[in-house]
């Protein structure tokens, strides 16, 4: 897969893309996401578009008609709405909350038949892109570390987590940059990053202080 992350992603792992409809230079779910004032619901909703390109989310309900939804269990509820296209890529059309979801959902009908009538004349990019923009955010990046760490302890998907830590990496100034900043070798950071490795304790705490944060532990209330 030819990505914003580079070779983030060639791991040897089944991955869909993910593109993002609008039309006049307007992306629907990039205006919605972006107005949401809750950064923690912003940043779920990314780490659940995270495990779609992934291939490890179950919360996906086919409506008919090559509409599908994704729902966000976060806060009231979030929902995304998307199409199917060709080689394994998905369109995102609409989101939003579940107190205007019949709505949501009859927007995305409008927009998936628009998509339809103006097959190859769409303009849509990279949800990569918009992850990217995202994360280039400090607060968003910190955010994004925090809720892969809990969904770590929840489900202990790890691979998903160490994507997560490396997704902040390439943003904050690369493998190179954080080689320096953790005194640890690149070889040992790519190693350590790696979907399918088991890295010590310590070298996650280096890798996660290398990038600027730190781990901290509140009560579960």
């Amino acid at each position: 897969m030819v990505s914003v992350f580079g070779g983030l992603y060639m791991d040897k792992v089944s991955i869909r893309t993910i593109k993002i409809y609008g039309k006049d230079e307007k992306e629907f779910i990039t205006d919605w996401l972006e107005g949401l004032e809750d950064i923690k619901a912003r940043i779920k909703i990314l780490r659940k578009l995270d495990r779609v390109k992934f291939k490890k989310c179950k919360d996906l309900k086919d409506l008919g008609n090559g509409l599908f939804e994704l729902k966000i269990n976060y806060g009231e509820g979030y929902y995304i709405y998307y199409t199917n296209l060709e080689n394994d890529t998905i369109l995102l059309l609409y989101g939003g909350e579940l107190s205007s979801k019949e709505s949501i959902i009859e927007q995305a009908k409008e927009y998936m038949a628009e998509h339809t009538k103006r097959k190859g004349y769409s303009y849509y990019r990279e949800y990569d892109e918009l992850l990217l923009e995202r994360l280039m955010l400090e607060k968003e990046a910190q955010q994004h570390l925090e809720t892969a760490l809990e969904e770590f302890i929840e489900d202990r998907d790890k691979a998903i987590f160490l994507r997560a830590l490396r997704e902040v990496a390439v943003v904050q100034g690369g493998i190179a940059e954080l080689s320096e900043k953790t005194k640890l070798n690149r070889q040992s950071l790519h190693k350590a990053l790696c979907p399918t490795a088991n890295p010590k304790l310590d070298i996650i705490g280096a890798i996660i202080k290398g990038l600027g944060f730190k781990i901290r532990i509140e009560a579960d209330t």
